[in-house]
């Protein structure tokens, strides 16, 4: 007598079928339809958690890039902010150093 034998046959979209082969004199054996379905379920279960976990993990990322390109224009607003008011005090200094006048040194 021999017992069942489970074949999965794996293709291009996952697994295509699975085929039961049994002998038996007395009676038949195969995965019962409930047993079927319940790991049908387990099955699409395991994935979506593997799917929901990949996409916390991309949102997380996607936020943390987010954080540091803010971060990133913040600070280059500052260094504008400082070019510019250095510019403003060469310019006066210069101005001071042509005409003598104190007037070229207080802040703009």
């Amino acid at each position: 007598m021999l017992t069942v034998i489970l074949v999965p046959y794996l293709g291009i979209l996952g697994i295509e079928a699975i085929r039961l082969l049994t002998v038996s004199k007395h009676m038949q054996q195969g995965i019962r339809i409930n047993q079927f379905v319940m790991g049908g379920f387990g099955i699409i279960l395991v994935l979506t958690a593997i799917g929901s976990f990949i996409s916390k993990s991309a949102t997380d990322s996607l936020v943390d890039s987010v954080t540091l390109l803010n971060h990133t224009y913040s600070v280059k607003f500052s260094l504008k902010e400082i070019e510019k008011n250095l510019v403003d005090a060469e310019t006066g200094q210069r101005g001071f150093i042509i005409t003598k006048k104190s007037d070229y040194l207080r802040a703009l």
